[in-house]
């Protein structure tokens, strides 16, 4: 049963901070109730007395309508439905609120609908679950010619703005025409997939890459296999159209963060890009810091650096040479070599 209807007296109390409505037999609720309480820190949900069905209004208050900093629902069951997976996903991007008896998913339990069988959020979710008002005042313009000048300039105003847009956007519009053409409502990546990272670098940038990189990742064992937009992208398509395929066929993304490539607003574009393409997966997209302490961080940049793996290094970091050395010799790396290629292996 929808308890929408039961809980809507608690958008009344603007000002409350704890919400106890344990023992309550409340199913579940399909209208957000706690976006207007700014104030709101603790809600209670105990022992519900009945299996909870996760809905996509109750998840946007738990995380997204409030200032929420903990959370208990422990001591209940709840319906394996694709609503565990979101639960689950935004859990871990709120790390600030703390779930009671949550441990990372593996204190909470779903029933499987038909057989009964209980999952742990954990499990479940890592089975996967089958982003100009008018001219002032209204006198009237007796001058015919004053009138059309007038209205000629706003028209043409008005279309060069929308032209400037247009032109500043016109890569992000392009690709979400091609998301349009794909028909993708929503971004499908699984495995297998043909690379193990697309690297995400300047052209400043290049010599870096090439020679000391790429060959650290490719040559020396365990291999990579990477995708190089001057070696992998296929002829004929648009860039854009490249990208997007190298993203969604590469486990994850390597970017190579640079003084160079935060003042390219083609790499920016790129970034955001791929924020976007992995917006609901974690650990797949990773970050390789060259930058110095005295380089400008744009804040979008630094958004995507709260969220994702980071790694900081320089370009004078040693490498030996990995050619002349057994294999078993990978452990004896420097430690950001050794970090980086562990975590492109998870």
């Amino acid at each position: 049963m929808d308890s929408s209807t039961k809980l809507d007296f608690i958008k009344k109390f603007k000002h409350l901070r704890i919400l106890e409505i344990g023992s309550n037999q409340i199913r579940s609720w399909n209208e957000t109730l706690f976006h207007n309480l700014t104030n709101l820190e603790t809600v209670g949900m105990r022992k519900n007395l009945m299996n909870i069905a996760l809905s996509r209004q109750m998840i946007m208050d738990f995380f997204n309508s409030s200032s929420l900093k903990v959370l208990d629902l422990s001591n209940n069951i709840f319906e394996c439905n694709e609503m565990i997976y979101k639960f689950y996903k935004y859990a871990q991007f709120y790390p600030d609120i703390y779930i009671v008896g949550y441990n990372n998913g593996t204190g909470y339990s779903c029933a499987v609908t038909g057989t009964g069988e209980l999952k742990t959020f954990h499990s479940f979710a890592h089975a996967g679950s089958d982003i100009i008002e008018g001219w002032g005042d209204k006198t009237e313009i007796s001058h015919p010619i004053l009138e059309i000048g007038l209205s000629s300039m706003s028209a043409f105003l008005v279309a060069g703005a929308i032209s400037f847009l247009i032109y500043r956007n016109r890569w992000y519009l392009r690709y979400y025409y091609i998301c349009y053409k794909q028909k993708h409502k929503q971004i499908m990546r699984s495995e297998p997939f043909l690379y193990d990272a697309f690297i995400s670098y300047s052209k400043n940038d290049e010599a870096w890459v090439n020679e000391t990189l790429v060959p650290f990742l490719e040559e020396n064992e365990p291999r990579l296999k990477l995708c190089i937009h001057q070696r992998d992208f296929k002829v004929g398509n648009t860039i854009v159209e490249n990208i997007v395929e190298a993203i969604d066929s590469s486990r994850k993304v390597l970017i190579v963060l640079t003084k160079s490539y935060m003042s390219s607003s083609w790499c920016m574009f790129e970034s955001q890009l791929t924020q976007h393409r992995l917006m609901d997966e974690t650990g797949n997209m990773i970050i390789v810091n060259l930058t110095s302490d005295k380089d400008f961080i744009p804040s979008s940049i630094k958004q995507i650096i709260s969220r994702v793996t980071y790694l900081s290094m320089s370009v004078d970091d040693p490498l030996p040479s990995l050619y002349l050395l057994p294999s078993s010799t990978v452990f004896t790396l420097p430690s950001n070599w050794t970090k980086l290629k562990v975590t492109l292996m998870e």
